[in-house]
């Protein structure tokens, strides 16, 4: 089976521990995936060797995710307290590493919600606060509005429907990313690169594995020529 490179969050304070959910690992598998796992913690060069052995990456969801990619540790301490979410530095450089070497490997990559933010926070963009109340803690799909022709919009077909659990929310998506799909709100729901600038990688802000939408995934491991 074909490999894919997945991001870990740390856990744990005095013994550090490296976990993903359940749920991501059953949707990567049943697209026909078989996880390589990258941890936080890892060098550069063997995150690269990992790399060199997959042919996609997938970045699941973290908690806080610095607002701007040079936001200093202290502030990121601050700024995830404010938002209740736990700061979680193991994981966002885990994400920058597979997001840098997806990139330079012209890997297929998908990320979800943190994953997302990783992904535009990379591309030298910004995020805020999600707007109070819409965002922060919903759980009923909702639908979401795409930009035809786009990558996600071939992903996830005419009526896709976002569950959104975040409390950050992108606000300046820069080149070459584009934005191609938004809440009824206008909060940005998913993001692309162009196929001039890379063959897959496209970053949704909900949580497709919760609601059982294996698309994104089978449209992952399609990508990097995985047979179904």
């Amino acid at each position: 089976m074909a490999r894919v490179l997945v991001t870990l969050a740390g856990a744990g304070a005095s013994d550090r521990a490296h976990v993903v959910r359940e749920r991501h690992l059953a949707m990567l598998a049943g697209a026909g995936l078989v996880p390589v796992l990258l941890p936080g913690t890892l060098s550069e060069p063997a995150a690269a060797e990992l790399a060199a052995c997959c042919v996609c990456a997938y970045l699941p969801g973290t908690d806080y995710v610095p607002t701007r990619l040079e936001e200093g540790e202290s502030e990121s301490r601050r700024s995830a307290e404010s938002l209740g979410l736990p700061w979680d530095p193991w994981k966002v450089r885990a994400d920058l590493l597979a997001l840098e070497l997806a990139w330079a490997r012209r890997l297929p990559l998908l990320g979800v919600c943190g994953g997302m933010q990783a992904m535009v926070i990379r591309a030298g963009g910004a995020l805020g606060p999600a707007p109070a109340g819409a965002h922060d803690a919903r759980v009923q799909a909702e639908p979401v509005q795409l930009v035809p022709g786009s990558l996600a919009a071939r992903v996830l077909g005419a009526a896709p429907r976002a569950n959104s659990l975040h409390r950050q929310a992108a606000v300046a998506v820069p080149d070459p990313l584009r934005v191609s799909a938004r809440a009824l709100d206008g909060t940005v729901e998913a993001v692309e690169a162009p196929a001039a600038e890379h063959p897959f990688w496209l970053g949704l802000q909900w949580h497709p594995e919760l609601l059982g939408d294996g698309a994104p995934y089978r449209a992952l491991a399609a990508a990097a020529s995985v047979p179904a």
